[in-house]
Parts: C-alpha cells; sequence; structure tokens
C-alpha cells in the first residue's frame, strides 16, 4: 500500500472543532490552511447542516448539493439526482445489476452506470467516470 503524505497522526478533531473555523482553505497535496477571520468571496460551496458535510457544485448551468464524504472510496448518485436528470441518465446510462450489503444482508439493485459525469467545483472543472446514477 503506497501512503500518499508522509505523515504521523496525533489525533482527531471532530466537527465540533472544525465548524467552528471561520474559514478554511485546501490545497491539492494534503495542505490547508485555517484563517481566523472569514474574507469576501463570491466562492460559498461547503457548509456543514450538523455533522454532515454539504459541498455545492455546478452541472449543465444548474447548482446541486451532495455529501461530501472524505472517507468514501467511490461516487454514486441518489433518487433525487435521478427524478432530476432522469431523461438524461436513461439516454446516456447503461442498466446494471449491482448487489450490496451489510450486516442484514444483501440485495440486488438495478441501476444506471453514466459513461462520465461533468461538474465544476470552486470554479475546478472534474469529469467523473463510470459513476452509478
Amino acid at each position: 500500500m503506497k501512503l500518499l503524505l508522509d505523515y504521523t497522526l496525533d489525533g482527531i478533531l471532530g466537527f465540533q472543532v472544525i465548524t467552528q473555523f471561520k474559514e478554511v482553505h485546501i490545497f491539492q497535496g494534503g495542505e490547508f490552511t485555517i484563517l481566523p477571520t472569514s474574507t469576501p468571496s463570491q466562492l460559498n460551496n461547503l457548509a456543514f447542516d450538523g455533522s454532515t458535510t454539504v459541498i455545492s457544485a455546478i452541472s449543465d448551468n444548474d447548482t446541486i448539493s451532495f455529501h461530501l464524504d472524505t472517507g468514501a472510496t467511490g461516487t454514486e448518485f441518489y433518487g433525487n439526482y435521478f427524478k432530476r436528470f432522469k431523461t438524461r441518465i436513461i439516454n446516456n446510462g447503461r442498466l446494471e445489476t449491482v448487489e450490496s450489503g451489510g450486516v442484514g444482508g444483501n440485495i440486488e439493485t438495478q441501476v444506471y452506470i453514466l459513461p462520465n459525469v461533468n461538474f465544476e467545483i470552486g470554479g475546478k472543472k472534474i469529469e467523473l467516470r463510470e459513476i452509478a446514477g
């Protein structure tokens, strides 16, 4: 297993600490800066709803919100996304059966796999490939 950063953990900061920060800048490579006060900006795309991290993205000139799960190993869209973009998903996706499960057992679900989805987050263009819609 290859580590991306050379570091040692000294603890965990929970949401009760993180949500009190006025402004945080997160950079590629793992660096981040915490500012003591907020600065005026047109970019407001990250919020906390209780302990849920919400991020705004732009897709086809439409602003949509997602739960940002920094521990997730994949990306998936929920039923609300399907309802909002149903025609595009059905026309561009391929229907597959996937199995998921946990302690309570496994279930098979039909999902559409999208070849790619384009977003803009924080002024950066992002292309996701092979995403379940």
